[in-house]
């Protein structure tokens, strides 16, 4: 029975964003849990190989004319907003929570702590990227590709995670 109301839910979804203008590839993965919500601006673009999931009483909001591409990954517990023409390159991860942990370890029977994600206008997140639990984009800032990204960030900037150079090469089959 939960695996049919959760279908209902992603057909009615799928429906409201069509009749919106938007585009949700029919091999995006769309899982709307009891009394969640994942709601569709105009214009928005959803790529195939997305996985979208909205737990209990979470939601997943898309404004006007965002972009999301293929093989992304988005997880709310609480709130994901991403803003007006914000894209979201291939192969990112977008997850608004995370196990409470101590120096006892993890407790994975515990509720999980969760913030609300909110991805500003015109933001641009490259792709592979992670933008994880307490993290959160100003308008107009770029998350580069490859970087892991948990804190806040205000508004026009630009972030990067250094990259490892290689400074000498060792060749063992040369000795």
């Amino acid at each position: 029975m939960n695996k049919i109301l959760i279908l209902c839910r992603n057909i009615d979804f799928r429906l409201r964003a069509i009749f919106n203008g938007s585009y949700i590839s029919l091999r995006a993965k769309i899982v709307i849990h009891k009394n969640a919500t994942i709601t569709v601006g105009k214009g928005v673009r959803i790529m195939q190989g997305v996985i979208l999931e909205a737990s209990q009483k979470s939601t997943i909001e898309f404004s006007d004319g965002c972009w999301i591409g293929p093989g992304v990954v988005i997880y709310a517990e609480r709130l994901i907003k991403i803003g007006i023409n914000s894209r979201i390159a291939h192969y990112s991860t977008i997850i608004d929570h995370n196990y409470e942990y101590t120096a006892n370890g993890l407790d994975f029977e515990k509720q999980k702590k969760s913030y609300p994600l909110v991805i500003g206008n015109n933001c641009w997140v490259g792709a592979g990227a992670y933008m994880l639990c307490g993290s959160g984009l100003g308008d107009n800032s770029i998350v580069a590709a490859g970087t892991r990204l948990a804190k806040l960030l205000p508004e026009n900037t630009l972030v990067r995670e250094k990259i490892a150079l290689l400074e000498e090469v060792i060749n063992s089959f040369n000795e």
